[in-house]
């Protein structure tokens, strides 16, 4: 799971919204998808939670510090990479 602040066409909105989180105290990051209609999305995200509860006990504190009221969104899971090879 994840906090989402937004979702932009162009990676120059995402990036502006990171910049302005970032001046705000708070590290986002920005996650590339394609929706439902094959366009490509850049999405502001916070965290790496571990389940809806954990996200939405840290939404309150992430809007008191950025002034914007985020979503709770599931993230896909970020792939582990492979062990060494012997």
């Amino acid at each position: 799971y994840a906090l989402q602040f937004g979702a932009f066409s162009k990676e120059s909105g995402a990036q502006t919204q990171i910049r302005q989180l970032a001046a705000k105290g708070i590290k986002a990051r920005v996650d590339k998808s394609t929706s439902r209609d094959g366009r490509l999305l850049y999405k502001v995200r916070l965290g790496a939670y571990a389940s809806a509860a954990q996200a939405k006990a840290d939404m309150a504190r992430v809007e008191r510090q950025a002034g914007i009221s985020p979503l709770v969104v599931r993230s896909a899971p970020t792939a582990k990479p492979a062990p060494p090879r012997r």
